[in-house]
């Protein structure tokens, strides 16, 4: 578990709760929640998440708050494996950060930012 943090590399606070115990990840994302995070991430199935919101909601968390919870954490790209599930969550923090797209939802597909001026797409040719 960690907590909603500046980083060395990253200047934005951001925070991940990886434990499966609603204990200890309850209070930390109450915390994070109240807290200027860029991304808030928890583990679990959809309906371990949809249990969590309904504790998190009792405890006096708006929905707009709930909406910043990113569960099941990382991008949904059939990881199975622990670094893959690794990659998954960090491809997510970075696409949030990045992106600026903080309520980016797992399953969502991500944006495709167009070309700057004078630069094509991956593999386009200019003519």
């Amino acid at each position: 578990m960690r907590r909603c943090r500046r980083s060395a590399s990253i200047a934005t606070p951001r925070s991940r709760q990886l434990t499966h115990d609603p204990k200890i990840d309850d209070p930390a994302l109450f915390h994070a929640l109240s807290r200027d995070c860029f991304y808030i991430g928890a583990l679990g199935s959809k309906k371990t998440h949809a249990r969590r919101l309904e504790r998190l909601k009792a405890q006096g968390a708006s929905e707009p708050a709930l909406s910043r919870i990113h569960a099941p954490i990382g991008l949904a790209i059939g990881a199975v494996s622990p670094p893959e599930i690794a990659v998954a969550i960090m491809a997510e923090i970075t696409a949030s950060l990045r992106l600026a797209a903080p309520s980016l939802p797992s399953s969502a597909p991500l944006p495709n930012p167009p070309p700057q001026a004078g630069e094509g797409r991956v593999g386009e040719r200019g003519g």
